[in-house]
Order: structure tokens, then sequence, then C-alpha cells
């Protein structure tokens, strides 16, 4: 995570609290305000390249994951692309994420609401 302040500096690093090689970790990430969510359309938790999405929160100046997402089709890669929106007072947020492996007629697309 970078922050502006006239220049550009690496303000923290952060990797999945269930981190692990091959889960394309970082494939697609979105930002509104102070919450990021990152795709990892590989991760196996619910079946072999099933994916997740996970939210982040920054607060205070440190970054939390605050909740996980996680695919339940085998090679659905939920988390192969990613969209955030907050409310103007930025206290709702709608997640979109598509899991494009999904054996439906083409792809899934679903939607979060986060309070």
């Amino acid at each position: 995570v970078y922050s502006s302040s006239g220049t550009w500096p690496l303000d923290a690093k952060r990797w999945a609290t269930d981190a692990s090689a091959g889960t394309f970790y970082g494939t697609s990430v979105a930002v509104a305000n102070n919450v990021v969510v990152v795709g990892a359309p590989r991760h196996d938790g619910g079946g072999n390249d099933a994916g997740a999405v996970y939210v982040l929160e920054e607060v205070a100046g440190f970054w939390t994951e605050i909740a996980r997402l996680e695919g339940t089709s085998t090679s659905g890669r939920l988390g192969a692309s990613t969209g955030l929106v907050s409310d103007v007072s930025a206290s709702t947020w709608s997640l979109l994420t598509a899991a494009p492996g999904v054996s439906r007629v083409y792809s899934s697309v679903n939607v979060a609401r986060m309070r």
C-alpha cells in the first residue's frame, strides 16, 4: 500500500492470512476510501482454484483483514476481477467480484454489501 504526501512512499505490505504459493493473490485489487479488496483466483480453500477475495480495512494506520470470501466451485476462480464502491459517508460498501470459471451460462458476478 502506497500513500501520497507529495511522493509515494511504501506504507505497508499485506499478505493474506492464509497465504500460500500459487493463489495469485493480488490478481485484482479495488480501493474505496480506507477499504481494499484483493482477489486470489487460484486459492484452493473452497476447491481446486475456487478462488477467494480478501477485504482489508485501514484503521489508525494499520491494515487488517476483516473478511475473506471463498469461492465454492472448483475452477471457479472467484476474485479474477473485483470492484468496490462506497456510499458518500463510507459506511456501506458494495463489492463486486467475478468467478469466470463457474460452469453456468458464462460466468458468475457476485455482489456483497458490507456495513
